[in-house]
């Protein structure tokens, strides 16, 4: 999936460990453009995308897998990000990784989501 914006916000990275390691993970808003914006919160995982070249305000495009978990009769559903390009000119490709296969449990099997 694909959806275009403006970064709104880049949030502070977060790292722990489990039974499989390390795992860190960094989430970021962009804010959609149109006649009903919205903002919608990515995240990226095991700094396969470094984010340090995103700025608040910036138009970005980001390609993103989405999964849905259930966990206590509640569903949760996250957007994995594993590109994001720059619409700004001359800044061509801000980040790339390969797209993973399948939607993962990643490595935060401890968490409740």
């Amino acid at each position: 999936m694909e959806l275009a914006g403006k970064v709104k916000q880049i949030l502070e990275p977060v790292e722990g460990e489990n039974q499989r390691g390390k795992w860190r993970r960094q989430d970021f808003v962009i804010e959609t453009e149109g006649e009903y914006p919205s903002e919608v919160c990515f995240t990226v995982w095991n700094e396969k995308i470094d984010l340090s070249q995103l700025r608040e305000g910036m138009p970005v495009t980001v390609q993103f897998n989405l999964s849905s978990r259930e966990h206590n009769g509640r569903w949760y559903t996250s957007a994995t990000a594993w590109r994001i390009s720059s619409e700004a000119a001359g800044e061509g490709e801000v980040a790339d990784s390969e797209p993973p296969e399948a939607p993962s449990q990643e490595l935060n099997d401890d968490l409740p989501f």
